[in-house]
């Protein structure tokens, strides 16, 4: 058998993003790997819809409305056990806890509903709102959390990587060569056999003309995460608001950077890294992946480029 290869690519649908995953495959036939390819899309499908916060009658509407101690699904478990560890790890800069502040920055709406609604008026004051209540949540055992009264999460920061992970995991059982990317959140397996390389090039996106000659980046079993302030935006009382909360603020971030691209072994850890280095900001943010040797792609908005010596190692030496 020749090398088979199918690709989907859904735009604009799922979680607001664009959506694309191929598997090339010598062992099976198309049918069969669309087939896959399928199975997974729906597991993106029901996972959107267990976890979106713009939904008032799902898992995390229901989580973020109770107190006390309680049992959440083991999906919803894994990703508050990562978000706690990250939590400290981060020194309390990836925080869940922002619910209240999108609200405050006026993101109520989804992005393909506009944002903004103006006929809401949130329920809490930004004084009100305790930008360290989430180290008050405790994870037991059996999918058991208790969590403190006026807590709601929002899991934009990490549920996007992790879902993505998830479906790679899932799809390294059958398959060795693929890649899947939700919205610039990416795992790419194995290689390129159609192209016959051992890698798969990725393009870094948000790119200026003073750098778009080191835009290519060569990876094999990693993840790969962007985060920016330009893909939702909106302007609420009269100024310019993103989707990127800086908990130590409660604010959109406004700072130099423009975007933050992650190669990580996951893209759980290279979506939550390439959020905090853009809150960071610049001279912090490249300080935070040089000492912890995170592969990091920097965009300024004065069209400079940063890279990481990390990120170096996957750029084309030919």
């Amino acid at each position: 058998m020749g090398v088979n290869s199918v690709k989907v690519r859904i735009k604009n649908e799922i979680m607001a993003s664009d959506l694309y995953i191929r598997i090339d495959s010598d062992e099976c036939a198309k049918q069969d790997l669309r087939k896959d390819i399928n199975n997974s899309i729906s597991k993106i499908r029901k996972f959107t819809d267990k976890f979106s916060r713009f939904r008032t009658d799902n898992e995390l509407a229901n989580f973020n409305k109770k107190s006390g101690t309680m049992t959440v699904s083991k999906e919803l478990y894994e990703m508050l056990s990562m978000a706690k560890q990250y939590y400290i790890k981060t020194n309390y800069i990836f925080n869940p806890a922002i619910y209240q502040n999108l609200l405050q920055e006026g993101y109520v709406k989804s992005r393909t509903e506009g944002y903004i609604d103006l006929s809401y008026s949130p329920s809490r004051k930004k004084k009100d709102i305790n930008p360290n209540i989430f180290e008050e949540l405790l994870l037991h055992s059996g999918n058991t959390v208790y969590k403190p009264e006026n807590l709601t999460i929002d899991l934009g920061g990490i549920g996007k990587g992790y879902i993505v992970q998830k479906i790679a995991e899932d799809m390294r059982k059958k398959h060795s060569n693929f890649i899947i990317n939700i919205g610039g959140d990416i795992y790419a397996s194995g290689r390129d056999m159609i192209s016959d390389k051992d890698f798969w090039d990725i393009r870094i996106e948000a790119l200026t003309h003073e750098c778009n000659n080191l835009d290519l980046i060569r990876v094999k079993d990693r993840g790969i995460a962007t985060s920016d302030k330009n893909t939702r935006k909106w302007v609420y009382k009269g100024k310019e608001r993103n989707q990127m909360i800086d908990p130590r603020t409660g604010r959109s971030v406004r700072n130099d950077i423009k975007s933050v691209t992650v190669v990580s072994d996951t893209t759980i850890s290279a979506d939550i890294y390439a959020k905090v280095i853009l809150i960071l900001g610049l001279e912090a943010g490249c300080d935070y992946a040089e000492e912890r040797g995170i592969a990091t792609y920097l965009v300024c908005i004065d069209s400079s480029c940063h890279i990481s010596p990390e990120m170096k190692k996957y750029f084309p030496v030919d």
